[in-house]
C-alpha cells in the first residue's frame, strides 16, 4: 500500500510537473497571455480559449499596456509543392498543423531560425515558414527549402521564407506550417472575406498578447 501510495504521489507530481512546462521555452513567457472569452446567457457563463477576428486590432489600437497583438489560427491544409521549371505541380500532402498568423507572432513567441530572418519572414501573404521536419519531408534538408514554392489548398502560392526548428513537445500550438494571417481571409470566397474581418460574435481563433515591461494583466482589466 505504501509503495502504490508512493507511486500514484510521483505520477502526479510528474504529470504536474509536465503540465506548468508547457509553453515556457518561450523567452518571454512570463509577460505572454491568450486571451479568453466570456459569454452570458440567462444567468449563466462560458469561457472560451477563442477570440474573434477584430479584437487584435482593438487592443492594439486602446490598449496601451499590450507591446504586441496576434491572432493565431490552425486548421488542416493541403499543400503541393511547385517546379517551374516543368511547370508542374505535384506531390500533394495534408498537414494537420497549418497556422495563420499575424507577423507580430514571431515577436510574442520564440521560434529557433535555422534560415531565413525572423523581422522579414511573414511580412507578405505570400510567405511560409516551415519546421525542420517539413523542410526535409518536402525538400529533403532545411538548406533546400529557402525559396521553394508550395501552394496551398490548390489556388494560393506561398513561398519559403524561413525554415524554424521543431517545436517543443510542451507547446500548446503545435506549430509546423505558419502563413500570413491574411490568407485566413484569402482561401474564403470573396463574400466571405468581409464578415471574418468585421464581425465580432464569430469566435474561431486564438488571440495572444505580449504585455509591456512592468505591465500585469490587472492593468490591462
Amino acid at each position: 500500500g505504501l509503495s502504490l501510495g508512493i507511486a500514484c504521489l510521483i505520477a502526479v507530481l510528474l504529470y504536474v510537473l509536465d503540465v506548468l512546462s508547457y509553453d515556457r521555452f518561450h523567452t518571454k513567457a512570463e509577460r505572454i497571455y491568450q486571451i479568453n472569452s466570456i459569454s452570458g446567457y440567462d444567468g449563466s457563463s462560458n469561457r472560451y480559449s477563442t477570440t474573434s477576428t477584430p479584437l487584435a486590432d482593438a487592443i492594439r489600437s486602446d490598449v496601451p499596456e499590450v507591446e504586441e497583438a496576434a491572432r493565431l489560427f490552425g486548421r488542416q491544409a493541403t499543400i503541393q509543392l511547385v517546379d517551374f521549371d516543368s511547370l508542374s505541380v505535384d506531390k500533394k500532402y495534408l498537414e494537420d498543423n497549418f497556422f495563420f498568423a499575424d507577423p507580430s507572432i514571431l515577436k510574442i513567441f520564440s521560434f529557433a531560425f535555422l534560415s531565413g530572418d525572423p523581422n522579414t519572414a511573414l511580412a507578405n501573404p505570400n510567405q511560409i515558414i516551415l519546421t525542420e521536419r517539413i523542410a526535409r519531408k518536402y525538400f529533403s534538408s532545411t538548406e533546400a527549402a529557402l525559396g521553394k514554392q508550395l501552394l496551398f489548398e490548390g489556388s494560393i502560392p506561398l513561398e519559403v521564407s524561413a525554415v524554424i526548428a521543431d517545436l517543443p513537445i510542451q507547446s500548446t500550438n503545435n506549430i509546423e506550417l505558419l502563413s500570413n494571417f491574411e490568407n485566413y481571409y484569402n482561401i474564403e470566397p470573396s463574400h466571405a472575406r468581409d464578415f471574418l474581418r468585421r464581425d465580432w460574435l464569430y469566435n474561431p481563433l486564438s488571440t495572444y498578447v505580449l504585455l509591456k515591461d512592468g505591465s500585469t494583466p490587472l492593468e490591462v482589466t
